[in-house]
């Protein structure tokens, strides 16, 4: 019988620890004993901010930091929290490049004047109605042809996504199938998962079928 190991990022996520020492959340990302990042997370004005955020060298690339983030969103993802996009320890990296992957994450800039460093705060979108939703999702089906929803999705890796959709049909298991704009395969979205939506006309965001001449 083969044994498949699992992937670095499937431990990673079985083991990110979430400990409260002081006034301090410490997240710890660990695979086989080894400590391969944390961050310190410190209540601040009307929520948390992420003061530090380190992964070793020789583990970076490997979705370490994603993780340890994953976690902080889904700990702390009800209120607003702060970061600056800086390396720790003035470590050489790109800001802009470090300030985008926040960004994929939801982050967006924050106008608070604290001096010469950015701040970037991620602001859970305010969800829509469950049944306000269904119903949109239940009028684009309907007629698919004249009508298109652009939702605002949350992914298992929690990362913020906007897509429009012509949604097929529920799915067991919460989910909706859908065609997304601009891929050809339907793929399925889980009906909870989807934060906000709204109606589009589909002659702008589809694009029409060749008519033979």
């Amino acid at each position: 019988m083969s044994f498949q190991q699992p992937s670095p990022q499937e431990t990673i996520m079985n083991r990110c620890k979430i400990e409260s020492r002081s006034n301090v959340v410490v997240v710890d990302a660990i695979r086989d004993g080894d400590l391969l990042g944390f961050a310190h997370v410190v209540p601040w004005r009307d929520g948390v901010f992420v003061c530090r955020l380190q992964v070793k060298i020789e583990h970076r690339r490997q979705r370490v930091g994603t993780e340890i983030m994953r976690c902080i969103l889904t700990e702390h993802g009800d209120r607003p929290i702060y970061l600056h996009p800086a390396p720790f320890n003035g470590e050489p990296m790109d800001t802009n490049q470090l300030t985008a992957w926040y960004q994929r994450l939801g982050f967006e800039p924050c106008p608070l004047d604290v001096g010469t460093a950015p701040i970037l705060r991620y602001q859970e979108p305010e969800r829509m109605d469950r049944s306000q939703l269904r119903h949109l999702l239940v009028e684009a089906m309907a007629d698919p042809d004249h009508k298109a929803v652009t939702i605002t999705y949350r992914s298992k890796q929690h990362v913020l996504t906007t897509r429009t959709i012509s949604p097929i049909r529920f799915e067991p298991a919460g989910t909706v199938l859908a065609t997304c704009c601009g891929r050809g395969e339907p793929r399925k979205f889980t009906f909870d998962q989807i934060i906000t939506a709204e109606k589009r006309d589909a002659s702008d965001v589809l694009m029409p079928e060749g008519v033979d001449s």
